[in-house]
């Protein structure tokens, strides 16, 4: 089986007990839910959005100091998003 060139990695798996018009399917991630743009950007005032980079690209937002004391506690720590579907 030739698989075609793409930026997604491919992976062979045997599967015998699939009929010849089967496929397996792995979904690793899923869109954006909505519920977690408040983890993402917590506080941030979109407006003030704008593209940076310091090494690799990354998007720059600002947040008011009264929330940024409010979110002091999160500052730091490595908080997951957007992991519904991708069964992990």
């Amino acid at each position: 089986m030739r698989m075609p060139r793409s930026n997604v990695p491919w992976l062979r798996l045997r599967c015998p007990n699939l009929k010849l018009i089967q496929v397996v399917v792995a979904i690793d991630a899923a869109p954006i839910n909505p519920s977690d743009l408040g983890l993402m950007f917590g506080a941030a005032d979109l407006s003030s959005a704008r593209c940076g980079k310091d090494g690799q690209p990354a998007l720059i937002l600002d947040v008011p100091p009264a929330a940024m004391r409010a979110m002091a506690p999160r500052v730091g720590h490595w908080m997951p998003v957007g992991n519904e579907g991708s069964g992990r």
